[in-house]
C-alpha cells in the first residue's frame, strides 16, 4: 500500500478518536446531549475533513509529499 494513503488513514483514524473522545468527554462536563451515534458522526466529519486536507496538502501548492501543510 502506499505510504501517503497509510499516512492518511492514520491521521484520519487518529482525527476520528480524539473528536470522539473530545465530544464525549465534553457532553459530560456541559450541557450539550449528544447520542454516541450523534458523537461519532461529528467525529467523521472530522476525519473527512482531516483526509481533504491531507490529501490536499500532499498535491497542493502548500506542504509536500507527507501531506503536512508545514514540511
Amino acid at each position: 500500500m502506499n505510504k501517503l494513503y497509510i499516512d492518511i488513514a492514520e491521521r484520519a483514524l487518529s482525527t476520528f478518536v480524539q473528536s470522539f473522545v473530545a465530544i464525549v468527554g465534553g457532553a459530560s462536563v456541559t450541557s450539550i446531549d449528544a447520542s454516541l451515534v450523534e458523537s461519532a458522526i461529528v467525529a467523521g466529519i472530522a476525519a473527512a475533513a482531516s483526509v481533504v486536507k491531507t490529501g490536499l496538502a500532499s498535491k497542493g501548492p502548500v506542504g509536500d509529499d507527507t501531506g503536512s501543510l508545514v514540511g
